[in-house]
């Protein structure tokens, strides 16, 4: 299906909105053309009692939500979502003896139809977090096959032999068996043609190693004098520059050394970074991944304050919860308040 997308992360202009989308039924006798386009492409049905065995029925109702309800005005709802003017003027399609109103129809652009006459559904986003939709699409990449190509012979071959001998027990070749070849999108092989950085550096990461007392790590050849070795300086001064300081992994295990890492680490901040690396991923990472992300950093003991990781990130990791529960109740109004999501967040993670 042809989709046109219009992205405006500015406040909502109402004349555009509704100069630019429609959900209603054009008038028969002045806009014939387009009643026409509408009549055949633009109409959602019929479903619900009227033809259950629809493929939009799921569980007995509307998986797209139809119908709609009457309004009298295009409005935005409190999270963002326009809601089409759809007024309740008596026009109707009738399709499989079903008189279809206003309520039934797909959103549209009036300039596009005329122009295409064909279904071209039109949504107003109107949230910054449309340009994920967006770029998934663009990003993901065509339909591909594995094929190989064989003369006839082998083929006719292979087909007996395995009816003759069909062992469920013959272990498998399995790269004889499959054959992947080497594939290229369309948007990296224009980052390629144009010969675009494949991968960017921007700020060093220093190790920064520490140790209990008297239990610092050395270094030495098997002919190193002994003395020359316990007398060594512990550091040497490196040469200016800027660099991230990382502190060295303990695992718990290793008590002193773990509580030792902890302290440190309360006083350089350093679960800012696995703050701002939740923040930076929401920026193209959906809800899983980013609830995978700190499930990992968790049960790798990155954080030093676990909780306040918590209390800083978990309505990032709840962006997509009330989404969900939406299409898993079949309810697109149903609303959550914080306890609910913060709930609904611990019970998506996989312990």
């Amino acid at each position: 299906m042809p989709t046109f997308c219009f992205s405006c992360i500015q406040a909502v202009n109402f004349q555009l909105l509704r100069a630019s989308t429609s959900a209603e039924i054009p008038d028969q006798v002045l806009e014939a053309e387009l009643y026409d386009v509408i009549k055949d492409c633009m109409i959602h049905g019929s479903c619900e009692a009227v033809n259950t065995k629809s493929p939009c029925m799921v569980n007995g109702k509307c998986s797209k939500f139809f119908h709609k309800s009457y309004v009298e005005n295009t409005t935005v709802d409190k999270d963002g979502y326009p809601v089409y003017r759809r007024r309740d003027i008596g026009a109707f399609v009738e399709k499989n003896g079903f008189k279809c109103d206003n309520r039934y129809v797909v959103p549209h652009n009036k300039e596009l139809y005329v122009r295409y006459k064909s279904h071209i559904n039109v949504e107003w986003c109107n949230q910054s977090g449309s340009i994920k939709y967006l770029f998934k699409y663009i990003n993901k990449g065509l339909d591909h096959l594995t094929v190989a190509v064989e003369p006839p012979e082998n083929s006719r071959h292979r087909a007996s032999t395995n009816k003759e001998n069909d062992d469920p027990e013959k272990p498998k070749n399995e790269i004889k068996d499959f054959f992947d070849c080497r594939y290229v999108s369309a948007s990296e092989a224009v980052w390629r043609i144009l010969k675009f950085s494949m991968h960017w550096r921007s700020t060093p990461v220093e190790k920064l190693s520490f140790h209990l007392e008297d239990k610092q790590l050395l270094y030495f050849k098997s002919d190193d004098d002994i003395k020359t070795i316990l007398n060594r300086k512990s550091a040497e001064i490196s040469q200016a520059g800027f660099s991230i300081g990382r502190i060295n992994y303990v695992p718990r295990k290793i008590e002193e050394g773990y509580y030792l890492r902890v302290v440190l680490n309360i006083f350089t901040d350093d679960d800012e970074v696995w703050v701002d690396s939740i923040k930076s991923a929401s920026e193209w990472c959906f809800g899983d991944h980013l609830r995978n992300l700190f499930a990992v950093m968790l049960a790798s003991d990155c954080f030093t304050t676990p909780e306040e990781v918590w209390e800083r990130t978990w309505h990032i990791l709840a962006e997509d919860i009330e989404e969900k529960k939406r299409i898993e109740n079949e309810n697109p109004a149903l609303i959550l308040d914080e306890k609910q999501k913060r709930n609904f967040v611990f019970r998506r993670f996989k312990w």
